[in-house]
């Protein structure tokens, strides 16, 4: 399972996501382990949907051997992951994440979540990131499966209208999976 350890922006000069992988070993004690690229992917979303502009990942294990940094042979997949991540987030989503701010969340998800954890999640991470300039809601959605799952999206407050997926164009009703 992976820890998220979030920092209030509001609240720190620093904005810090330390992403630590665990697994659990028989007797029930908890070690490092390298996350997988699947997991590199999710927490770069849950990362933009908390309000983080930049990210530097560090990996490490606790595991008899000798450190794997990101370029070493046996992390290409992960440093696979971090680059088809920044391909996705295209210069125009960029633009964008970089003029918001994390705001109360204005979502909610049904769908995406996952017992399969030693944590539970029951539905998909969202975050809500507002453009005061522009006067626009962003919504961040991740699953928490690290596969493709259905979703539905919901407002919590007095949004209404459309959301539209800044990789794909597709657009959907509030409301709608």
């Amino acid at each position: 399972y992976v820890d998220i350890i979030e920092l209030d922006p509001d609240q720190a000069e620093v904005e810090w996501l330390i992403v630590q992988a665990h697994k659990t070993e028989t007797g029930g004690a908890t070690k490092l382990r390298y996350p997988t690229a699947l997991e590199f992917r999710k927490l770069t979303w849950v990362s933009i949907g908390q309000g983080y502009k930049g990210l530097i990942w560090f990996c490490w294990t606790d595991q008899d051997s000798n450190w794997e940094g990101i370029g070493n042979p046996n992390s290409r997949s992960r440093l696979d992951a971090i680059a088809a991540m920044g391909t996705r987030l295209t210069p125009d989503i960029r633009a964008r994440i970089l003029g918001t701010t994390k705001v109360s969340d204005e979502f909610s998800t049904t769908g995406g979540g996952t017992t399969a954890l030693p944590i539970d999640y029951d539905d998909a991470y969202v975050g809500t990131l507002y453009d005061a300039k522009k006067d626009i809601y962003y919504c961040v959605v991740c699953n928490h499966l690290t596969t493709e799952a259905e979703v539905t999206i919901d407002a919590t407050g007095d949004l209404e209208g459309g959301l539209r997926n800044l990789e794909t164009g597709i657009e959907i009703e509030i409301g709608e999976s």
